[in-house]
């Protein structure tokens, strides 16, 4: 359950994931092999999910217009800097359903889309 709710916490949460699975790894296991060895797979599962999986899968339902999230990136990055930038898209996702949503948003979400 708490590799779950880490996994929708952008980027510290696979860190504190592997950081938790690897100081209980170590401290229940007799070698270091054994102990680094369910932070291991945890990593590489975390990583085939978001490199791979997701982006499939997602890529085909949310498509979104390679302009508007450059404009997002920029804005985002201006206005908060580096954090502003690592959300710049999922807040341009999150806007993009809403506008989905709303039919009074309509015309958005069709800027918005490809």
């Amino acid at each position: 359950m708490l590799a779950a709710v880490l996994n929708f916490v952008p980027y510290f949460g696979p860190v504190a994931g592997v950081i938790v699975l690897g100081t209980v790894g170590l401290l229940t296991f007799d070698t270091l092999g054994k102990g680094l060895l369910p932070p291991a797979w945890y990593l590489l599962l975390h990583l085939l999910e978001a490199n791979l999986i997701t982006p499939v899968l997602l890529g085909r339902r949310f498509t979104l217009n390679p302009v508007v999230i450059f404009v997002s990136l920029i804005f985002w990055a201006w206005l908060w800097g580096v954090p502003g930038a690592l959300l710049s898209v999922p807040i341009l996702v999150s806007v993009k359903i809403v506008c989905d949503r709303v039919p009074a948003m309509s015309s958005v979400s069709e800027l918005l889309s490809r």
